[in-house]
Formats: structure tokens, sequence, C-alpha cells
């Protein structure tokens, strides 16, 4: 004969095979949350530290390019002060001179003294 308690039949398998929830439990449960939020935790770091190596690594590729640049427009700098002093050079001024603009060094006759009052 089966009674009813609580609107579950007193000889329900299901019922008498549950245990009762200890203070064993209630400690395991807390050091499994513990335990989960530390593994949450490492995971988190992990990630922020992967994150900031990779933007150093980022930061020192940048670097390198900045660097590299720098070196060819030092390069380019000399090179055109090489060619800035050639073309300033007394000799291919005169040279340039006496062939493209057609002069020549005036002798001394033509050269007249202007006196200023």
């Amino acid at each position: 004969m089966n009674r009813i308690a609580a609107g579950y039949p007193i000889g329900n398998p299901a019922i008498t095979r549950q245990r009762a929830f200890t203070k064993a439990d209630s400690l395991r449960d807390q050091i499994l949350f513990k335990l989960l939020a530390l593994v949450i935790f490492a995971v988190l770091l992990c990630l922020v530290y992967t994150g900031s190596r990779v933007q150093i690594v980022s930061l020192g590729y940048s670097i390198n390019a900045l660097k590299n640049e720098e070196v060819a427009l030092n390069n380019e700098t000399k090179k055109l002060r090489t060619e800035l002093a050639l073309l300033k050079s007394p000799e291919r001024l005169n040279a340039f001179a006496q062939t493209r603009l057609n002069m020549a060094i005036p002798s001394p006759e033509r050269i007249q003294k202007v006196v200023s009052h």
C-alpha cells in the first residue's frame, strides 16, 4: 500500500535513493566555485598578458620601420648636400656661365670704375 506524502508516493524509488544535502556538499560546492573563479581569473590574466605582448611586438616593428626610414632620409640628405655643394662650386658656375650663357671674363680695358658721390 502506497501512502502519499507531499504529492509523492512514499515508496517512490527516485526519492528513496536521494541522499541528504550535507555540510560536506556545501563545502565542496564552495571549493569548486572558488576554483572556477581562480581558473577564470587566470585565463583573463593570460589574455591580458598576451594582448600586451602582441602590442609590444607591433610597436617594435613600427619603431624598426621608422628607424629604417630615418636612415634612408639621412642618406638622401647627405646626397642632396653633396649635390648642393657641387652646384655652388665656383668652377662649375664659371663653366656654366661661359658655355650656356655665353659669358666671358672681361678684359681689364672693359672694366670701368664707378665713383659714388
